[in-house]
This record gives C-alpha cells, structure tokens and sequence, in this order.
C-alpha cells in the first residue's frame, strides 16, 4: 500500500499539456499507423473492439464506436467519432475493464469499473450502454482500477466469471487489500493479514487463475503471487507467496497482466530499479513454485504515471510503453511501440508525444488494432493496421 507520503491518483492534478502528436514519416515493416483522433477530455477510458469506452463523473457509460479500418496501404485518419461532452462530464481516475459477453445471444461487451465504492458491471454496445448497472460489492477503494483475466484464455484453464478489487481492510481503514467478487458464490479476500495491496492483476494458468498484488511503498515494494483454483464456482486459494521484491513505487504505479498467450503467468511494471535508475520489468512465474524470472528494460529518466499496454498485434505480441524523452526532469514523453516475441525484431517505433501519458490501453481488432492513450487534456485514439492483412 501507498505510504502516507503518497498521494492517491485522484489527489493528484496534472499540469498543463501539449497536443499529442504523431511524428512525421513514422514507419514500420508490419504496422500502418493511422492518424491519432480526439476522443473526449481526458477521462477513464478503455480501447474495445466495439471502440473507446469511457466513464462520466457521474459513473456512466459513453461509447466512441469503431468503424471500419481503412484498406488504404498509406496512412488514414482513424475511423472513430469523437464525443461532444466536456471536460465538465469527466474527471481522470483509472479506466473501466472489459470482457466479452458471457452469452453467445448478447451482443456485445461487458464493462467492469469503480465508481465511488461501488463495483459495477454493465453491458454495451457500439450504441451505449445496455441494461441497467449492477452493483456487485460496495466495499471497494475510489479511483481504482478492476482487473480481470486476459481475454485470451488457455486451454484447460477454467474459471466462473469473476473481477479482482482494491478494497479498504476492515481491520485497517487506512490500508488497503485485494478482494475478488465470484459471480454466484460470495467474495474472497486475497490479501494476507498484516498485508497490503496498491495494484491487482489476473492471469490464467493451467489450473485457474493468478492472482498479482502489488504491495508498493516509498521504500521497497513487494510483489504477491497466488494461485486460485475453482470446484463447483468456490475459489480455493493456495498460499500467498512473495515472488518479487523491488525498489520505490509511487502514486500511479500498477502491475498488468500481459494480454497475449503465455504459457506462464507473465506481468510488467515500471518503477525504480533502484536509487539512481527506473525501467520495466518483465516478470515470468512458474505455476505452483516460487520460482520465476525478471529481467529490466531501463528508462532515461523516472515517470509517473508510467503506462503500459499489451495485445497480439498483426501475431506479434507487442507492447505500448510510454517513455521521457530525455533525462531531463520533466522531460517530455512518446509511446513506443515494441515486439516482445523473441523470434520477431522490430524496430522501436515512436508514435506519439506528449507532455505526460496518464494511461494508455491497447486491444486486437480485425486486421490490426486500436490504441487508446490518454494525456493531462485529452483522450485520444489510434487505429493500427497490419500491412498484410
């Protein structure tokens, strides 16, 4: 949990921006880059297949539906509309979650966010919200982010629907623990005794699920591991283990499940390496042991927040990281845009600059993929399309 020298991500208000940009001539042997489109002010938003999801300050749902990606072989501008609300309609707190539709019959996607205390969950579509919102727990910690599984699911690897939250320990207002709402079956808390949790992320694994609770602090930061497994929709939660431990981590520091096939549990995060460095690291677990692997990809100077997004791209697993662009302080930040498949060398491509990225979301759509990235002013969206498609 945050030390009380850490302020909350609401707490915190950013300074004035510059228009993001996509630099001129950007280029890349397997993706075309289309021209990035203001969304909305800036606000808790979400890239979708259906489109942009973002949330109002007054907890609903707005939609910028996706259109059809260009089949031009040079770049286009994006094909979403923009909203028309305000910077009155929303205030930046982290964006909503999304999982496909249960129910073959439903159209649509299913949305998952805190508002308030309130963990809700709500169907959409391109059109806007459907139904009305359901309340699954009122216990849960303001301006937080829901985690849940990968939408790429292993083979074997099952598990009823289920959303992991960051909610203040009853023993303890002022601390905070990971809990985890099971559709049908009562909620379970995943965060030891004497514990904390700031960030929580899910895996699958051959068994179920993994649980990742990020303990961070101003002074060393530990990572929490557990395994779940499920018999008839109950959770069975296997013991808590420490599967890393690192340097400071800040107010906006989260931990994120990749969002691609893995055949281990695998996270990043991007924080202090130590007193004088920061970077990502890239964590890989073996279910079932302690051990796993880490290795640190270095930045030229330390962020906050410091977003990261996963997705297959073009069948490429691909990673979105916003970066300083100098060691300057206050150095102004670009997104790039990197291969993380061993077998796959591309180029670190820029593909936008801005003052400060406060989150970025990046999801596979038909023929490429749509990046969501949101800076001190603005919510924008990019659209990314394989070149041999």
């Amino acid at each position: 949990m945050p030390s009380e020298s850490q302020a909350s991500a609401s707490d915190v208000s950013p300074p004035a921006e510059t228009p993001a940009e996509t630099p001129a001539g950007t280029q890349h042997p397997a993706v075309l880059f289309d021209e990035a489109v203001p969304i909305a002010p800036s606000a808790p938003a979400t890239a979708t297949p259906t489109g942009v999801l973002l949330v109002t300050r007054n907890g609903e749902l707005r939609v910028a539906p996706l259109g059809t990606l260009a089949a031009k072989s040079r770049p286009s501008k994006s094909p979403l509309k923009p909203l028309t609300e305000g910077a009155e309609s929303f205030r930046f707190v982290r964006g909503p979650s999304v999982s496909p539709s249960a129910s073959p019959s439903v159209n649509g996607e299913i949305a998952y966010w805190i508002s308030g205390h309130r963990l809700l969950r709500q169907p959409f579509t391109a059109a806007g919200a459907r139904d009305r919102q359901e309340v699954l727990a009122t216990d849960a910690l303001p301006a937080t982010r829901v985690a849940l599984p990968a939408t790429t699911q292993p083979a074997k690897a099952t598990a009823p629907t289920c959303a992991a939250y960051l909610a203040s320990d009853p023993a303890d207002a002022t601390r905070s623990i990971a809990k985890l709402w099971i559709a049908g079956a009562a909620s379970v808390t995943l965060t030891e005794p004497g514990a904390a949790a700031s960030s929580i992320a899910l895996s699958w694994t051959p068994s179920g699920l993994l649980a990742w609770a990020l303990e961070g602090r101003t002074g060393m930061t530990s990572l929490h591991a557990r395994e779940i497994h499920f018999a008839e929709g109950k959770a069975l939660l296997l013991p808590d283990r420490v599967a890393w431990l690192g340097g400071a981590s800040q107010s906006y520091t989260e931990i994120s499940a990749v969002d691609f096939p893995s055949t281990q549990p695998r996270a990043l995060m991007a924080l202090e390496q130590d007193a004088t460095s920061f970077g990502l690291v890239d964590l890989v677990l073996t279910p079932g042991s302690d051990e796993g692997e880490s290795s640190w990809h270095p930045y030229l100077n330390g962020i906050d927040p410091a977003p990261v997004a996963t997705a297959l791209l073009c069948g490429t697993a691909a990673l979105m990281r916003a970066v300083p662009q100098s060691k300057e302080l206050g150095s102004p930040q670009q997104l790039e845009l990197v291969s993380v498949t061993a077998a796959v060398h591309w180029p670190s491509v820029v593909l936008q600059t801005a003052k400060r990225f406060l989150d970025l979301s990046l999801v596979a759509v038909p023929g490429g993929a749509l990046l969501v990235s949101v800076t001190d002013q603005q919510t924008w969206a990019m659209t990314l399309r394989c070149r041999n498609r």
